[in-house]
Parts: C-alpha cells; sequence; structure tokens
C-alpha cells in the first residue's frame, strides 16, 4: 500500500485466470486497506501453472476483472522484475521527497497451497 498525497493505494498482482471467491474474498478485503485497488495481471508468457495454462489469455482475465466494482484500475505488468523496479524507483521517489511510502505486494500464484 503507498501513500499518495490524498488517497491510499492497494495493489493486487496475479495470473487470475481461473477467477473464484477466493480471488474476490481477497479484492474486498484489500480495498478495505485503502481507498483506491489496483489489480495487475501477469502476462501469458510468464504464467507457469501447467500445461494448457493459462487457460483464459491476459486479455480475457483482463477483461473479466475489469467488470468487478471492487477494482478501480487495472494494470497489466509482466513479471516480478518489473515490480522490483517500480518499487525501487517509488522508495527512491519518497527518499527524495522526505514522505512515508509503504507498500503491500501478495502474490496469490501459490494461493491455494
Amino acid at each position: 500500500m503507498t501513500t499518495t498525497a490524498t488517497r491510499q493505494v492497494v495493489l493486487c498482482h496475479g495470473v487470475f485466470d481461473v477467477l473464484h471467491e477466493g480471488h474476490l474474498a481477497h479484492f474486498r478485503e484489500a480495498k478495505r486497506h485503502g481507498e483506491r485497488l489496483v489489480v495487475s495481471v501477469t502476462s501469458d508468457q510468464y504464467v507457469n501453472k501447467g500445461p494448457g495454462r493459462p487457460v483464459f489469455s491476459q486479455d480475457i482475465r483482463m477483461a473479466v476483472l475489469r467488470e468487478l466494482k471492487v477494482v478501480d484500475e487495472l494494470t497489466g505488468l509482466y513479471n516480478a522484475g518489473y515490480m522490483q523496479s517500480r518499487l525501487e524507483e517509488e522508495v527512491r521517489r519518497a527518499m527524495r521527497y522526505h514522505r512515508p511510502c509503504s507498500f503491500l505486494l501478495l502474490n496469490l500464484d501459490d494461493f491455494q497451497q
């Protein structure tokens, strides 16, 4: 979760290939911790869940997530490396402007294990 000048933003990242109630409960809980919920989706080329996966393409997964009222914004991030580089950039920005900076990063890829 990061605090901006006027709002708190919560980020949830995952594959969300076969969307289920556990995902929805997770989104609802995450939304309780901020004013905006941003969901990012692992692109097809980085999904490693076994043969025939993802079942639904990235475009379809994103289209389904866009329809959820609990999701405020949807991004298509490519992998954990991108997330790490963004985290580092935001930390540097917070340090430069002497602002607090906090993050909540949840990996839902192994959520059911």
